[in-house]
């Protein structure tokens, strides 16, 4: 069970993928295979899964609150089975909470930024999903939604934190266009 990043590129985009691929640190990107995933994004992309290893765990931070009141609730179970007093179970059950919310994973180098950057760059709009698989990846029935488009500066703040099972469409920063003199 792990987190995998799909991205998605213009088709006629491979030369500037296989070269991004052939730089040093940039993380690994296997071509995507799941039909399921690819009828969710636009008719002409090329899908890559990226990966920092074997998954993309270390490039997503889990989204917060998922099973944070089960385990708290186990917690407080445990802790009035042991006879804790109340206010001793709230320090415990408040501190808990702290770790729950601190984020588990990080990508601290900023590699996935910094591709989805590069790409943006160079083939001028890429789109991303994020999902956690519990088995195959390539064969996982899914079905992803479109969601709203962000430019590159808004991507890189959202540092990890990724909308999951939303396809994000990611453009360049607009520059100021100069108001034409009459």
């Amino acid at each position: 069970m792990c987190y995998f990043i799909t991205l998605g590129v213009p088709d006629a985009s491979g030369e500037v993928v296989e070269a991004l691929r052939q730089l040093p640190g940039v993380l690994a990107l296997r071509e995507s295979r799941n039909p399921f995933v690819a009828r969710a994004f636009p008719p002409a992309c090329r899908l890559y899964n990226v990966t920092d290893a074997h998954c993309s765990c270390s490039l997503v931070i889990a989204s917060p609150g998922k099973d944070d009141a089960k385990i708290l609730a186990s917690k407080e179970e445990k802790y009035r089975k042991l006879g804790w007093s109340k206010q001793k179970m709230a320090r415990a059950l408040a501190a808990a909470s702290v770790s729950l919310a601190r984020p588990s994973r990080e990508d601290p180098e900023g590699k996935l930024p910094d591709l989805v950057s590069r790409l943006v760059e160079s083939l001028g709009r890429v789109w991303f999903h994020v999902h956690f698989y519990a088995g195959d990846v390539d064969t996982a029935r899914l079905r992803p939604r479109m969601g709203r488009a962000v430019t590159v500066n808004d991507f890189r703040e959202l540092t990890g934190r990724y909308p999951e099972d939303v396809i994000v469409e990611v453009r360049p920063v607009r520059r100021p266009t100069r108001a034409r003199r009459q």
